[in-house]
């Protein structure tokens, strides 16, 4: 097992409905309060989503398993868009959300797994406690 230390950006989207996607706007708004995200940070994503996870029907949008599952998925994720700002203008080395994929419930192409990881940038997903973590560190 290797260590992952960086520098942190929590993008607070608390209020996040299921299918919300996180944009470019909520970046720069992050920014705007706290300033250019790091060299190397990590942005992680606060839905507060994590405490659906006993619940797996709150957790995923739906009750239903395997491929009749995947259409009826909803929980929050990072637009495309946002992931491509990313990869344009700021140097992160990874990406989480507290939700069970970088990419929204509803996705079928998964465009910011695509984007992100072809550029190298690390995504995880599943991350918890985030409320417990700064905006910056």
């Amino acid at each position: 097992m290797c260590a992952v230390v960086a520098r942190l950006a929590v993008v607070d989207a608390a209020d996040a409905d299921p299918d919300y996607l996180l944009s470019v706007e909520d970046l720069t708004a992050w920014e705007t309060e706290h300033g250019q995200i790091a060299d190397g940070a990590a942005l992680l994503v606060r839905t507060g989503w994590s405490s659906r996870w006993n619940d797996r029907t709150a957790y995923l949008g739906t009750d239903l398993t395997g491929p009749e599952a995947v259409p009826e998925l909803h929980f929050p994720g990072i637009g495309p868009e946002a992931a491509q700002w990313l990869v344009d203008n700021r140097n992160v080395a990874a990406v989480g959300i507290d939700t069970p994929s970088i990419d929204y419930g509803q996705s079928s192409d998964y465009r910011a797994h695509v984007i992100l990881y072809s550029a190298n940038i690390v995504g995880f997903e599943n991350l918890t406690n985030l409320d417990r973590l700064p905006a910056t560190g």
